[in-house]
């Protein structure tokens, strides 16, 4: 059998890491594979785990514990995870047996401390690793920086994509009609705003389009909504056509997304109440909003309902999708029936049909 040749950068940075980590008083740190937007897909800039490990799927989470790293992929990563780390660096679980947490609540000891970016976890991810630690008289702590970014010194810069307007005949409500939807939404749950950062929220809220992950058209961005129907969108405001900040509607006001930390903190020195989804927002966001003064207030993300909720020109435009795949696959299925008799077809001239 073919001996495996692993890359010495991996041992190198996993050294680095745990003496960064120690250094910092932690007995552990934990890499998700997510980012300040909590999606499904993230930009090449965010994937620190891939970095630290090699590990290139959409999903799984490592555990820095004992000098050693445990990461954590489902079922469609197992093989992958194999051909792609060093297993004298890094140990593979599947996520269910048992989960990372549950797993990690069982290695510790009293009075040991772990480590995460609060920037790349939701609310109720680290409320459920604080409960799981609190049982073995252990506890976690944020860091104001994450230990991989002082590392990473080729870590490419973040995506710079044009945002587009998604129009009318598309979405089949403006961008004013959805906010003073979500504005409703915001009194009925008490709050005087609601802070977005999910990316899939903000594009369908402004009805805007962009290119920051490789696989679905989202741009990296943040919101704040009041109950009044303001709104503000921070993002890189070079990013938008000029075209495309004149359709922003007049509820909508653009921000630079470095602007967005001090915003936040406006809400707390004015005492307000705000609305956060604790499966979407992140530690951070709560954290950073708790000491500035502001009141939480937890509810669903309400644009997750209203988008789910398809109106009749989404409707269409989906019927319309579904026949342009349909005539694509009718054609194909013709090309195989055709072919398929007289030459030997592999799966990469089908893929490429």
């Amino acid at each position: 059998m073919r001996k495996k040749i692993m890359n010495p950068r991996f041992k190198n940075a996993t050294k680095q890491v745990f003496l960064l980590i120690k250094k910092l008083g932690f007995h552990g740190f934990i890499v998700p594979h997510s980012d300040d937007f909590q999606g499904e897909y993230i930009s090449e800039n965010n994937m620190r785990l891939q970095w630290l490990t090699g590990f290139s799927g959409s999903a799984g989470t490592a555990i820095l514990f004992n000098e050693h790293v445990h990461l954590f992929v489902d079922g469609r990563y197992t093989i992958q995870a194999v051909q792609q780390v060093d297993p004298n660096l890094v140990t593979i679980h599947h996520y269910q047996e048992p989960s990372p947490f549950e797993w990690l609540a069982d290695q510790v000891e009293p009075a040991m401390s772990i480590g995460y970016d609060p920037r790349v976890h939701s609310i109720s991810n680290i409320e459920r690793l604080k409960k799981l630690l609190k049982r073995k008289k252990a506890s976690c702590k944020a860091t104001e920086k994450n230990p991989i970014d002082s590392l990473w010194s080729n870590r490419p810069a973040p995506p710079f994509t044009p945002v587009h307007h998604h129009d009318l005949i598309y979405t089949g409500c403006s961008s004013d009609e959805k906010i003073e939807a979500i504005a409703r939404e915001i009194e009925l749950g008490g709050a005087a705003a609601i802070v977005l950062n999910e990316m899939d929220s903000i594009a369908w809220t402004f009805n805007i389009r962009g290119g920051d992950t490789k696989y679905a058209p989202l741009m990296q961005g943040y919101a704040i909504i009041r109950s009044d129907a303001s709104a503000q969108l921070f993002a890189n405001p070079e990013k938008f056509l000029e075209s495309t900040k004149a359709r922003l509607g007049s509820h909508t006001k653009l921000n630079d997304i470095e602007t967005f930390s001090n915003r936040l903190d406006n809400l707390g020195k004015a005492q307000l109440k705000v609305g956060l989804d604790k499966n979407s927002s992140t530690d951070w966001v709560q954290d950073r909003l708790k000491k500035a003064g502001a009141k939480i207030i937890y509810f669903a993300d309400p644009t997750k309902l209203q988008r789910a909720r398809k109106n009749k020109v989404e409707i269409n435009g989906a019927h319309a999708a579904h026949n342009r795949d349909a005539i694509a696959m009718i054609r194909f299925l013709k090309w195989f029936d055709e072919n398929s008799p007289f030459k030997k077809l592999t799966e990469l001239d089908v893929v490429a049909k």
